[in-house]
């Protein structure tokens, strides 16, 4: 333990000093210490602290941008993405979702509108579910930034869950994106005085969106509930209101009306993977939301990347509404107790009973224990009862769009 402590002390202590050398304008010696810390965690994952090897790659990336060096700022942003982006601590994490954000304004800049977009898609389906401030503050402005995009350029949304982070941005002006960072070859001094590096992490300038003047513009969410559905039902994020179309007809939920949130997993026999919200208002108005879309006789369409921004922008314009709405996840405690007790009891008994009957009766009482205790579980665990704010809503109550 003293030894390990002892690494990530110097450690810091080297990446430090980097950062003083880049406040003296000496980029080249700077980048020649962060890339030999970034070699070292390669080579030795154990002696330097993930979020610290993020760091150093994503401020590496900063200074290859601020240099001129754009093209080996964003392969450095790139590995610094994949490397952390997937899994490990919260604080790297944050820091590979920052470096796709700063890579996807380079890339505006170089008037690649589309690359940016498709990186700022991609972030903020990784991220749309961590649920530190840190996080929801970058989802935030990503999206505005990402919305932006969308109304100039005419993109559409959902582009990024399409694509890996690994092929966003590859085209004949990328590096490899097989070659490690600490390979890259030696910087050369530049000869102008370098700009003033600005605070890495500091939150990145607002763009500037109009707000839209009709509800069109907003973000809408439709689904077919079944068969005998002649047209979707639908839902937007109206600048007052939740708009709700049922059947032709529609109907406004005011923002400063609703008293209360309820999300739940609510798998049925054929939408096992089903989640709902229920938006309840003042005047006795509600409406009921899922994430799966009717396309078949017993087949349903998964649609929970455009549910989860239907319900993080619906909490967001109830708290830029100044709303108080409850906040609640699961099931009330007395269903829940019911719920729970009568699947123990069910699960008593057929294990009581497993080995009562003939061998075809055996075999069907552990198929259908196996193909239902997965689903049981989860419902278990996800509709205990919790309470939740806009800014963070209850655990396990939206999809896990992230494997």
């Amino acid at each position: 333990m003293t030894e390990q402590l002892g690494a990530d002390d110097a450690a810091q202590a080297e990446y430090d000093a980097a950062l003083g050398l880049m406040r003296e304008g000496s980029h080249a010696e700077a980048q020649a210490g962060l890339k030999a810390l970034i070699a070292r965690y390669e080579a030795a994952p154990d002696t330097v602290r993930p979020g610290l090897a993020a760091d150093a790659m994503c401020t590496l990336a900063c200074s290859e941008r601020d240099n001129g060096q754009v093209e080996d700022a964003l392969h450095t942003f790139k590995i610094t993405s994949m490397t952390f982006g997937y899994g490990g601590t919260d604080e790297a994490r944050y820091v590979a979702a920052l470096a796709d954000f700063l890579a996807s304004k380079v890339y505006y800049e170089q008037g690649r509108p589309q690359v940016a977009h498709a990186l700022l898609d991609n972030m903020t389906l990784r991220i749309m579910l961590e649920e530190h401030a840190k996080f929801r503050a970058l989802f935030d402005e990503a999206s505005a930034q990402k919305a932006a995009l969308e109304r100039i350029h005419g993109f559409k949304d959902g582009v990024g869950i399409e694509m890996d982070r690994f092929d966003i941005g590859r085209d004949d002006r990328m590096f490899d994106p097989l070659k490690p960072v600490a390979d890259l070859d030696p910087v050369e001094p530049v000869e102008t005085p370098p700009p003033a590096v600005p605070a890495l992490f500091d939150p990145p300038e607002p763009v500037a969106v109009a707000a839209p003047e009709t509800a069109d513009d907003d973000y809408r969410y439709e689904k077919i509930e079944s068969k005998f559905e002649t047209a979707p039902h639908s839902w937007q994020l109206a600048p007052d209101g939740l708009v709700v179309t049922r059947a032709g007809q529609a109907f406004t939920i005011p923002y400063a009306q609703v008293t209360r949130l309820t999300l739940r997993f609510a798998p049925t026999r054929f939408k096992k993977r089903r989640y709902t919200v229920r938006v309840l208002a003042r005047s006795g108005a509600g409406a009921e939301i899922d994430n799966m879309s009717f396309a078949g006789i017993g087949n349903f369409e998964d649609r929970s990347f455009k549910y989860a921004l239907l319900v993080h922008g619906l909490s967001q314009k109830l708290l830029a509404a100044g709303s108080t709405c409850e906040v609640v996840g699961g099931v009330g405690w007395p269903y829940y107790a019911f719920a729970v007790g009568l699947s123990g009891f069910v699960l008593a008994i057929v294990l009581l009973t497993i080995l009562i009957g003939g061998p075809i009766l055996i075999l069907i009482k552990v198929a259908v224990m196996v193909a239902y205790l997965p689903t049981l579980w989860r419902w278990i665990k996800r509709n205990r009862p919790a309470r939740g704010t806009l800014t963070a809503l209850p655990t396990g109550t939206l999809p896990p769009l992230i494997a």
